[in-house]
């Protein structure tokens, strides 16, 4: 009998730094003026990589050949050539949000009453094991529209575990499919973070209806990124190595549908039966279809005509 296991997997956001000076500044909003939380920064030289606060103000150690990477979804990416500040002065970085195209604009609100609700993906399923990962590690799990449905999204489904540790920050991700089937456009407007806290083994639903997306005919991918342990009085994420929350995986799947990266970086297919060597499911795991995460959505389709 499959046993449920939870592990907790340690990564590093951050890797060798060396000789380097502290760099600090606010990465604020084009538009408002006003400070963007939660933004990546990651020195694409070193790959170490932080957030900023809830005021925007972010702290990174760069080298005089480093540039510092700055990403925030809703925005446009930056990549800012950096050098040895030696008179500490704090900068200022600008994101300019993104703008769609009028066509693609839906204006007029949507009356949910004339859509019939259903669920795709994989959050309902049983998971055999939970699996934490470190700040800055991200997985996306793809869920194809086999059946060509024009539908909304209505909500992101992940099966969740928490041990009531820390307060925990995450981020959910909607990707586009590219042409070679990995995560490609961000489809969320905006940047959307979730602060969960407590105790918790249950499928979390996250509302994403005010985004008025369409379910694409070739599918989506569904992501979940692991940002840090929450300060409520500062508004501000810090970096572990290991964090909550854990997040479900399933057998259910023969093929190889969950992806996995870091900082930002490049996406590679995940196999999760790797962290578990050495454990006492090994066997069970490899002798197991391909584990895959346990995520989904909920869409809202018109209901059929009665006549």
């Amino acid at each position: 009998m499959m046993k449920i296991l939870s592990i907790i997997f340690l990564y590093f956001f951050s890797l060798e730094v060396y000789s380097q000076t502290t760099i600090s500044g606010f990465v604020i909003d084009e538009n408002t003026k006003k400070g963007i939380p939660y933004a990546t920064i990651i020195n694409t030289n070193t790959k170490q990589g932080l957030y900023t606060i809830g005021n925007g103000y972010f702290k990174i150690t760069a080298n005089k050949n480093d540039s510092i990477y700055i990403r925030c979804i809703g925005y446009k990416p930056i990549t800012v050539p950096y050098y040895l500040n030696t008179n500490n002065v704090i900068d200022t970085f600008y994101l300019i949000p993104y703008t769609k195209e009028l066509e693609e604009v839906i204006v007029a609100p949507v009356d949910w009453s004339k859509y019939r609700e259903m669920n795709m993906g994989y959050a309902k399923l049983k998971s055999n094991y939970h699996i934490s990962r470190g700040t800055g590690f991200e997985y996306a799990a793809y869920i194809p529209n086999t059946k060509n449905v024009d539908a909304y999204i209505y909500q992101l489904n992940y099966k969740i575990k928490k041990l009531k540790l820390d307060t925990v920050a995450v981020r959910l991700h909607l990707y586009a499919v590219s042409a070679d089937n990995l995560p490609s456009v961000e489809l969320l407007d905006s940047n959307y973070v979730e602060i969960l806290e407590g105790k918790a083994d249950k499928v979390f639903s996250f509302d994403i209806s005010k985004f008025k997306i369409k379910l694409p005919s070739n599918g989506v991918f569904v992501g979940i990124e692991w940002l840090g342990v929450y300060n409520s009085n500062t508004n501000s994420i810090f970096s572990k190595q290991a964090v909550e929350p854990l997040v479900g995986f399933n057998f259910k799947k023969k093929e190889q549908l969950t992806y996995e990266r870091i900082s930002n970086g490049k996406w590679e297919k995940s196999d999760a039966r790797k962290l578990l060597i050495g454990s006492h499911i090994e066997k069970e795991m490899f002798d197991s279809p391909i584990p895959n995460l346990s995520c989904g959505i909920v869409i809202k389709a018109p209901k059929r005509n009665k006549n």
